[in-house]
């Protein structure tokens, strides 16, 4: 009787702890789902901030440090090919003065800004 006792208490143990493990299995789904939904509304937001940045990016300073570099850069590497195609033609008194991104940054090799001039109207290359 004993042992039939021990046999239906454990059946009893088993149906209790079967009910858990379906009940975790839910709870399991549930965070499976909670979690998919989160990835996907972060990659949203990610998105919509990656975006956001890329359109706003062209209005910072940043932004004018790295053009002005570049564009002087460019007027750079043609002069240099000039002075590879003319060596005869003199061009000491002409120089490009660039200032790397971080020296733009810092505000190195910048023309001065006083409200009345427009960086834009300032020459590439001294001399010019």
């Amino acid at each position: 009787m004993e042992k039939i006792t021990q046999l239906e208490e454990a059946i009893a143990q088993r149906d209790g702890l079967l009910d858990k493990i379906c009940q975790l299995e839910e709870v399991a789904e549930s965070l499976r789902s909670e979690n998919l939904s989160l990835k996907v509304n972060t990659e949203e937001v990610v998105k919509a901030g990656v975006e956001n940045f890329m359109s706003q990016f062209k209005f910072t300073q940043d932004y004018e440090n790295f053009q002005a570099f570049f564009v002087n850069f460019g007027a750079q590497q043609v002069l240099n090919e000039v002075k590879e195609l003319h060596p005869n033609l003199d061009l000491s008194n002409i120089e490009v003065d660039y200032p790397s991104p971080e020296e733009a940054k810092d505000g190195v090799g910048q023309p001065p800004t006083d409200g009345a001039e427009d960086s834009v109207d300032q020459p590439l290359v001294e001399g010019a």
